[in-house]
């Protein structure tokens, strides 16, 4: 007996009645091992110059005046701030 053929993918447009994946899945890395990458890439394509990396993000648009409102928020309320 010949096996069955799967019938070939449906093109055009996207079926909108499923539902689109939520963000409530779980983050692929631990805070700590996201951490680790986000140094790893600071290191690597700024020099390790986190000031470099929020101008890009800043002047292409990705990151918007109320993002960087939070996290000047943040970094006013972090550890190392107070230490300075």
């Amino acid at each position: 007996m010949p096996k069955k053929r799967k019938a070939p993918a449906r093109r055009g447009k996207p079926d909108i009645r499923k539902p689109i994946a939520t963000q409530q899945e779980a983050p692929p890395f631990s805070p700590a091992e996201s951490a680790g990458q986000i140094r790893e890439i600071l290191d690597r394509l700024f020099d390790g110059n986190a000031e470099e990396i929020v101008k890009t993000l800043a002047d292409s648009g990705e990151l918007t005046p109320p993002e960087l409102a939070r996290m000047k928020e943040v970094f006013r309320k972090s550890k190392r701030a107070k230490k300075k």
